[in-house]
């Protein structure tokens, strides 16, 4: 499915940059606050929190990944790219379809 770039590292790049971009925010915020003694700034950290929760749970990864499997579920490389990269966290890209299915399959074999 996608093997290059940064989705090929995780699922949602897009997503995983606003976040680090609310936190990077409330962490400036935060430490200026400590600084000037207002520890009111330290509500700064509702931000990235309420940002995070309607990405991962209401309206974005959710949404996107249900589109994406009614459009590609069907597709081996969609089902493999689904479940061995990384939904947020850029990470290691996922194994070649072909190794990975034999390593699959190895494993189903073992268990029998």
């Amino acid at each position: 499915f996608i093997s290059t770039g940064l989705w090929s590292l995780c699922r949602q790049p897009n997503y995983f940059g606003e976040i680090l971009m609310w936190v990077a925010m409330a962490a400036a915020t935060s430490a200026a606050g400590v600084t000037l003694g207002d520890l009111r700034l330290q509500l700064a950290w509702l931000s990235p929190a309420f940002t995070a929760t309607l990405l991962l749970k209401v309206s974005g990864v959710p949404m996107v990944e249900k589109a994406g499997w009614k459009k590609w579920g069907d597709d081996a490389a969609y089902q493999h790219y689904m479940k061995h990269t990384s939904m947020l966290i850029p990470w290691w890209p996922a194994p070649p379809l072909a190794a990975s299915a034999a390593k699959d399959a190895c494993a189903k074999t073992q268990m029998m």
